[in-house]
This record gives C-alpha cells, structure tokens and sequence, in this order.
C-alpha cells in the first residue's frame, strides 16, 4: 500500500483492512506544536504584509475603480489562470471585493507592484523583508486561503 493511500485511510481512521482505529494520525505523521519562532514568523509576516497594503493599498484599489470583476480578473490574470469562476468563488470568501484584492496584492507581491509601476529595486527591496518569515505561510484578513512570500 502506498504512503499516500495509508495516509488517508489513517486520517478516516481506519486501515487497510477498513477496521477502525482509535488514533487519527499515526505518531510519524503527527504535525509537530509550533515553536515560539514559528510564531514570531507568522506575526512578522502579516505585520510585512500590513504593510505593503498601508504603503500601496490605495493606489492599488483605485487602479481599478470603476472595472467590473471580469475586467479585474483580466488585468490580474492575462493567461486566464485562474479561471474567471475560480477567481469569482475566490472574491466570495472575503467580506468585501476590496478586501480580496488586498489578499491578491499581498498573495501576488511582486506582480502587483509591477502593474503598479513600482521600479523593480523597490520591488526587490520590498520583497528582501519576507526573506525570513516570508516561507511561513499566512491567511490575510478572514479569509482561510493562505499563502507564502519567495
């Protein structure tokens, strides 16, 4: 049996045979408690990316005041990935349009300040904080989507 067929069984609860088993997770594939810098991580991370949105988040919303999401999702999404619905059902996990495009500028740093005309040494020197923390992935504002900063 495959690590992945075994892993799934274990996380229903059962095994091979189907029996069922009382540990969720066998011990090897239990995730470990996050560490005091784990945490640290995480703060730093979403600190960062509040401030990216303080910094650029008003010249980014009203780049596109006025466009409909179809115009949004084809200016973000020149190669059409993802697809208009994905990116729709995507907007609808937020409380607001404004807060999903703060998520895409943060989620999607460098190619949003590039549409912003931000010059690539600023770009650069913006992305050299998340060199640390940017590896721990994050959720921004109440949505459950999270992402990492390379």
């Amino acid at each position: 049996m495959s690590m992945k067929n075994n892993y799934l069984l274990r996380r229903n609860g059962r095994n091979q045979f189907d029996d069922r088993e009382d540990r969720l997770l066998p011990s090897n594939m239990e995730r470990p408690a996050p560490t005091d810098r784990d945490r640290a991580m995480w703060v730093m991370h979403r600190e960062f990316n509040e401030a990216v949105v303080r910094e650029h988040g008003a010249a980014w919303l009203s780049s596109f005041a006025g466009m409909s999401k179809k115009d949004v999702w084809s200016k973000l999404c020149p190669r059409g990935t993802p697809a208009l619905s994905t990116f729709r059902s995507m907007a609808r996990e937020y409380a607001s349009f404004d807060e999903f495009m703060f998520f895409w500028m943060v989620s999607n740093k460098r190619q949003s300040l590039a549409l912003l005309g931000v010059p690539t040494v600023d770009i650069n020197e913006i992305m050299e904080r998340f060199t640390e923390c940017g590896r721990y992935y994050v959720a921004y504002g109440q949505g459950k989507r999270i992402f990492g900063t390379s």
